[in-house]
């Protein structure tokens, strides 16, 4: 789980930086395309087309207009679009990354599931009774990027969509807090978990002891705002500043990840 991780840090970041053009056409950027006809092709990844998307004034991600690749033979350049996809495979250091067309639900303050859905492409941290999907939402402005927050979504196997399980800011949000918010999270996994009474029991006992008693929140703002100062000390006497925001991100979505992680263990344990 934890190699998967660093896998997709890695992978966006590569992204991030301008490649040689002799680097694109080699076995390790060599992607699978499935389509939503059932074919399926490999080509060279080129990287993609994107425009950011959200509910409302909240920032999810940014999303993907435009797969661009070059086929093996010619390196003929072409776009797949994402409606015609369901499926991308990329291949990272032998181990395959998958991004996978899903359609995302929130659930409200009552804890209902909303009727209206956002499609998306997004990569799949965890492939089990309950699947974990996520990504690292990014703020640009004045030629430069920014790590805002990560975004989670759970799936039971099978079901037709997604919820999100995190509260994000709003872009236009003066708010100090580093990262989302976990506060929609037992809610989503009551709705994602079903009627499994020894989930449900421990769910109600997550919310109480760890995020009411033990304040799961505050110390986790608290952990990161630590982690910043000591982190910025460190990187400036080393004179590597460039790689504080990478790790950052990093912290926040690892620890985050650690957390979905622990209560899909449960659902797995104590569940069909």
């Amino acid at each position: 789980m934890k190699k998967l991780s660093l896998l997709l840090f890695c992978f966006l970041n590569v992204l991030a930086l301008a490649q040689k053009k002799e680097d694109l056409y080699t076995e390790s950027n060599i992607a699978e395309y499935f389509a939503e006809d059932g074919t399926s092709f490999k080509a060279y990844d080129l990287g993609t087309e994107t425009t950011s998307y959200g509910m409302g004034l909240i920032l999810l991600s940014s999303k993907i207009t435009g797969f661009r690749y070059a086929t093996l033979g010619e390196r003929k350049k072409k776009e797949a679009k994402p409606k015609d996809l369901k499926k991308v495979i990329f291949n990272v250091e032998d181990s395959p990354l998958i991004q996978e067309k899903i359609q995302i639900k929130y659930v409200d303050k009552e804890g209902k599931l909303s009727s209206d859905a956002v499609e998306s492409f997004e990569f799949l941290l965890y492939d089990g009774k309950i699947r974990l999907f996520g990504a690292d939402v990014k703020e640009c402005m004045n030629g430069g990027c920014g790590y805002v927050y990560s975004t989670f979504y759970i799936q039971k196997k099978d079901d037709p969509f997604v919820v999100l399980a995190v509260k994000v800011k709003s872009q236009f949000s003066m708010s100090s807090k580093m990262g989302s918010s976990l506060e929609p999270i037992v809610d989503a996994f009551r709705v994602v978990g079903g009627k499994c009474t020894a989930f449900s029991n421990y769910l109600d006992t997550f919310k109480k002891d760890v995020m009411q008693d033990q304040k799961l929140e505050e110390n986790l703002q608290k952990g990161y705002k630590d982690f910043y100062k000591t982190e910025l000390k460190r990187l400036i006497k080393e004179k590597n500043i460039k790689d504080l925001d990478r790790n950052i991100a990093r912290k926040i979505h690892g620890d985050q990840e650690g957390i979905f992680m622990g209560i899909i263990n449960e659902y797995e344990k104590n569940c069909p």
